[in-house]
């Protein structure tokens, strides 16, 4: 006879329930212990990876944003509307710059230092071909459809390579 038939219906009711109590509260421990790294992982998306992604979008969108601007300069109908564009490309660049340098500064892993250092040799082509294509537009001899003919050749697709990177 083992031991759990010695007992009567009411104690193995009683080790049953107590059984199941215990299991419930492994489990409880279990949970709290693994809700412990979620929270602890999505703290770390919040902190490191979502102001990534957010340095990555503005990148993104400056890089966009130059494009536009670059063709409205083309298209200005007085010499203020292509000053002010091509300004506007000047603060475009900076912010770029910036949110490059927070990127860099903020990665922690091989990986991430690697595509940063690619990010920022194709942004730096970006940039020098979007000097070139700025040179072009504020030529006072230069015909406006060479300036656009520049743009579509060599910066679409060096923002295209650009974008590819981030």
């Amino acid at each position: 006879m083992n031991l759990f038939s010695s007992f009567g219906i009411a104690k193995r009711l009683y080790a049953v329930v107590t059984l199941i109590a215990v299991a419930l509260g492994g489990i409880a421990v279990f949970a709290t212990i693994e809700i412990g790294i979620v929270i602890k992982d999505a703290d770390r998306i919040r902190d490191e990876r979502l102001p990534q992604l957010q340095r990555t979008a503005a990148m993104e969108l400056d890089v966009t944003s130059v494009l536009g601007q670059l063709r409205h300069a083309m298209l200005a109908r007085n010499p203020e509307e292509r000053a002010a564009a091509l300004t506007e490309v000047g603060k475009l660049k900076q912010h770029f710059e910036q949110a490059l340098a927070e990127y860099e500064k903020a990665v922690y892993s091989d990986e991430g230092r690697r595509r940063a250092a690619d990010i920022a040799k194709q942004g730096a082509n970006f940039w020098e071909v979007g000097g070139r294509n700025v040179a072009l537009i504020q030529n006072p001899n230069g015909e406006q459809a060479e300036a656009f003919a520049f743009l579509a050749s060599t910066a679409i697709p060096a923002r295209n390579a650009l974008l590819a990177e981030l």
